[in-house]
């Protein structure tokens, strides 16, 4: 009994509540744990903003706009997070982080993405950041490389 208390706080403490994905308290004991670590060989940061949600609460109510957020949570968790680890670290943004490649999973994501769009009164579309380790580099300049790609907008997928 006494086990499903410290389950039930460790869920509480670590997932984002809306959206089933790692919260940002987890997220950033992660990248505590990665700074110590000397070498990230084979990992991958993707970071996944998702857009249109202000249009979406303006045209259907926040209620809608949440269920975007979700639906866009639910399908990364569904097509990357078998590989990847899946963190809600601001209101509409996730960052996926995986120990090795992960590029056909992305193409697996933007597919269900696609397809969910045919049944939802609104489009959801998500700006995409990928960083891929190369020697000497650390998890947060694979973070700020990933996130200077949405800046940049070179990879701006509306599905």
């Amino acid at each position: 009994m006494k086990q499903k208390g410290i389950d039930k706080l460790f869920l509480l403490m670590y997932t984002d509540l809306m959206t089933g994905a790692y919260n940002r308290t987890a997220y950033e004991e992660y990248l505590s744990r990665q700074r110590r670590k000397p070498d990230m060989r084979g990992m991958t940061v993707i970071t996944v903003r998702v857009n249109g949600v202000h249009q979406i609460n303006e045209s259907y109510g926040r209620h809608t706009g949440d269920e975007a957020i979700k639906e866009i949570a639910k399908t990364l968790i569904e097509t990357i997070g078998e590989k990847a680890d899946i963190y809600r670290i601001s209101g509409t943004e996730f960052v996926c982080i995986a120990s090795g490649s992960i590029g056909g999973y992305i193409s697996g994501f933007k597919d269900a993405i696609g397809f969910r769009n045919a049944a939802l009164p609104y489009e959801l579309s998500v700006s995409l950041g990928c960083a891929a380790y190369e020697d000497g580099r650390s998890i947060d300049e694979l973070i700020i490389e990933s996130d200077r790609m949405i800046i940049n907008n070179r990879n701006k997928v509306v599905m």
